[in-house]
């Protein structure tokens, strides 16, 4: 699995946090409690264990332990752990899904 710790995020949703709203941002951005909107970043964002994103993702590096409901359009390197719920469609460079992840939608490599 990937290490987290070596992740550059400058900012983050806190577990007990929940926030509605489009988040758009050139730094990468950590998802601990709930977002209820799409997230934008020009770097890594991560969605923790037991995080949820409801609506869009779009990154250049996205790591999912949690749940999204809603899209994923991954520029470089997608992410899925076993944790990991995504309910749509998923597009990405580069994958890596371990066993135990549950993928409901369509996946898609972009060239």
């Amino acid at each position: 699995m990937v290490n987290l710790e070596r992740e550059q995020i400058t900012s983050v949703i806190s577990k007990s946090s929940e926030l509605t709203g489009d988040i758009k941002t050139a730094e990468g951005y950590r998802i601990d409690g709930v977002l209820n909107g799409s997230l934008f970043s020009e770097a890594t964002v991560i969605v923790s264990e037991g995080a949820m994103i409801v609506g869009s993702v779009t990154a250049k590096r996205v790591i999912v332990l949690g749940r999204i409901q809603g899209g994923i359009l991954c520029h470089g390197q997608l992410i899925l752990a076993k944790s990991a719920e995504v309910d749509g469609e998923i597009q990405y460079a580069e994958v890596i899904t371990y066993q135990g992840c549950i993928i409901e939608g369509r996946m898609q490599k972009i060239r």
